[in-house]
């Protein structure tokens, strides 16, 4: 009766709702307990090393900046000229240890035939003696020669390693934030010229309640 023709009777279709599956991100909300702070991974602040003037500035507060730029410029003229005349008595230092070790070889020469004729009876044994103070003295030239050669090399790439300290440029990608001098101010080492910071990375700092750490990724 009723109930055979329920159960055998056509059924009328479901009505179903289709969607086409995307990828995504799922986000959620969590709420700071306090405000908090956005500060970039790297920052640095820029130094003189020297005491001089600034010769140059290339930058200002908001520039950006790459990697290597020259920001600032010291007056390097001092240094320039110190540099000068040191050169310049390099070449007169190596000048004189070419004539030093002449000499020493001269008396090299002279103390082997000096040599040869004391055992002959030829000289007396104060000429020979004479002959070997001067191989020694000869000697010793070329060493205070080569002496005061190393000294002014070490004063020399002394002076050229303050010279490279005359350009600053920026460690690393990113922007000025901060200008702390002017074109033709004087500056003494330590000196604060300018802060950067590298802005392509920032630091979130926010106090987040515990139970809510667990949703919190970087």
């Amino acid at each position: 009766g009723l109930i055979a023709w329920k159960l055998f009777s056509p059924q009328l279709p479901y009505k179903v709702k289709i969607f086409t599956v995307t990828s995504g991100k799922v986000e959620e909300t969590v709420s700071a307990t306090s405000a908090g702070t956005v500060r970039p991974l790297r920052d640095s602040l820029l130094s003189s090393e020297l005491a001089s003037k600034i010769a140059g500035v290339f930058f200002d507060e908001g520039d950006s900046v790459g990697a290597g730029a020259e920001l600032i410029r010291l007056d390097a003229s001092e240094l320039q000229a110190q540099l000068a005349i040191i050169k310049a008595e390099i070449t007169t230092a190596d000048s004189q240890i070419i004539q030093a070790t002449d000499r020493f070889e001269l008396t090299e020469s002279e103390l082997a035939k000096g040599k040869k004729l004391l055992e002959d009876k030829i000289v007396s044994d104060q000429e020979f003696e004479r002959l070997k103070t001067n191989n020694d003295l000869a000697r010793e030239d070329i060493n205070i020669a080569r002496a005061n050669l190393a000294r002014l090399d070490a004063t020399r790439d002394e002076l050229e390693l303050r010279i490279t300290k005359t350009v600053i440029k920026a460690p690393f990608t990113g922007v000025i934030t901060k200008k702390y001098i002017e074109l033709g101010e004087s500056v003494a080492p330590g000196t604060p010229l300018m802060d950067i910071v590298d802005d392509s990375v920032l630091k979130i700092e926010a106090p987040v309640d515990e139970i809510d750490v667990h949703k919190v990724q970087t």
